[in-house]
């Protein structure tokens, strides 16, 4: 499953073949459900603190990133294409100190 290599591990809910659920902070869950009908058509953006090492792991796992752009006043982001042409932002927003 191509969401497995994105996360580095299987699914921590599996509601059925075509239901997944990764807990990706201590509240936060995303939700995927597999829908051929509507494949491409997905947009997704997960906040990082770290942009760099972000990308660095998907590349690892053999997930290619787009750039590091900037995007906006105080944002870097960078764009992934699942095989169906969903659209997963990866984005950084600076912190003020």
């Amino acid at each position: 499953m191509e969401e497995e290599r994105f996360f580095a591990r299987a699914a921590d809910v599996v509601a059925h073949d075509s239901e997944v659920v990764w807990q990706v902070t201590e509240r936060g869950w995303l939700f995927i459900v597999r829908d051929v009908d509507h494949a491409g058509h997905g947009i997704v953006a997960a906040a990082v603190s770290d942009i760099e090492a972000a990308t660095s792991a998907l590349r690892d796992r053999g997930i290619a990133t787009g750039p590091i752009e900037r995007d906006g006043d105080a944002g870097r982001k960078a764009v992934v294409l699942d095989p169906d042409g969903n659209s997963i932002a990866i984005i950084e927003v600076a912190t003020s100190a």
